[in-house]
């Protein structure tokens, strides 16, 4: 029975009767069954429902925890790297610069020392030339025969350019001079933590947090935090040592070469100790 043909019912019946009672309280009774029926099927599809959505929101929870403990972990991370990189890189350096100083000191020493030997050769080389004269003279005294000036001046002649002739005629005595290697590849620096590079290449990728209006096909959900630089986590990273330190330069082009107090003073400084009795090009 319909709610209007229930009103009907009541209206122009006599209510009081026994039947129309009886027919009344079996539709009101059938519509509260129906109407208990469909009420309890609801309430048990809402509590499935919820518990769908406490099932969901523990997810949600645990899972958003566990976000926010990896960011921090990155974060973390990326300053350990950091500071990893920042310690190599200068620690590389120093000793870069001063294996440079170093290699320059000992082949600046090298060069002029071999400055010293190549005119004792050379001076050898000369006495030698002149006793073949004398010997060519029949032991008579260079002075008393063709004159000691010419005799000299021939002898020397044939050792003018020393570093021609000694590398030409006494190769093995020539030094040369390589190139000290190449420096090596550096690890790059990371982005600095919660730098602008930083949130462009780490944060920006990451999903888009919901923002109201939130709804079913748009659920809140809790926001990233606030990124952590690394003095939060006790870690400074120090400032990376200048690297336009001096390169080696070869003994022929450098400032010191044939200065044996200038380039004494150099291997000093290098706290060169190679050789004997300390630094001494002299």
């Amino acid at each position: 029975m319909s709610e209007l043909q229930l009103d009907k019912k009541l209206c122009q019946e006599n209510c009081t009767e026994d039947g129309v009672q009886a027919e009344i309280i079996g539709a009101l009774k059938t519509d509260f069954d129906r109407t208990y029926a469909a009420t309890v099927t609801a309430k048990n599809l809402s509590d499935t429902k919820l518990e769908e959505c406490s099932t969901y929101w523990t997810h949600l929870h645990d899972n958003s925890s566990t976000a926010n403990t990896n960011q921090e972990h990155l974060e973390k991370t990326n300053c350990e790297v950091s500071l990893k990189v920042a310690e190599a890189r200068n620690t590389f350096h120093s000793s870069w610069k001063s294996r440079h100083e170093l290699h320059q000191a000992n082949t600046e020493m090298v060069f002029n020392q071999s400055i010293d030997r190549n005119s004792e050769f050379r001076t050898i080389k000369i006495i030698e030339c002149l006793l073949d004269r004398v010997l060519d003279l029949n032991y008579r005294p260079c002075d008393t025969a063709e004159g000691v000036e010419g005799n000299v001046t021939f002898c020397e002649n044939n050792w003018t350019n020393i570093e021609v002739t000694l590398c030409t005629t006494h190769s093995h005595l020539c030094i040369t001079y390589d190139d000290p290697p190449a420096m090596p590849s550096m690890p790059l620096e990371p982005d600095a933590t919660c730098s602008a590079e930083w949130d462009a290449d780490i944060m920006q990728v990451l999903p888009v947090v919901p923002v109201a209006e939130f709804n079913a096909s748009n659920p809140g959900c809790n926001s990233y935090p606030a990124c952590q630089i690394c003095t939060d986590f006790g870690i400074t990273i120090p400032p990376l040592v200048p690297t336009n330190y001096h390169k080696w330069t070869n003994p022929y082009d450098s400032d010191f070469a044939g200065n044996h107090t200038e380039a004494s003073a150099t291997a000093t400084a290098a706290n060169y100790t190679g050789a004997p009795g300390g630094v001494n090009y002299d």
